[in-house]
């Protein structure tokens, strides 16, 4: 499912470092949140979430006022 919700906002936004940005982003959320007993804390999850999807976007608001055809579908060869 992961892998999907990235596949999915590299479609929407053409830009690999945004992604590898959420990537890392939800790989280290429990490595630098931890309780007192050194237990992950999943409380933060949902605000980074919404940080990312904000982010999103207002990137693609910008991007495709910048640049409106790169963000059409890439089309696919047939042989």
């Amino acid at each position: 499912m992961y892998a999907l919700l990235l596949g999915v906002t590299y479609e929407l936004t053409r830009n690999v470092v945004l992604v590898g940005l959420f990537h890392g982003t939800f790989d280290l959320n429990p490595l630098f949140v931890v309780s007192e007993t050194g237990a992950p804390v999943g409380d933060l999850t949902l605000l980074v979430l919404l940080l990312a999807l904000v982010v999103f976007w207002d990137y693609r608001r910008w991007a495709n006022a910048q640049r409106p055809t790169a963000f059409q579908p890439q089309p696919i060869a047939v042989e």
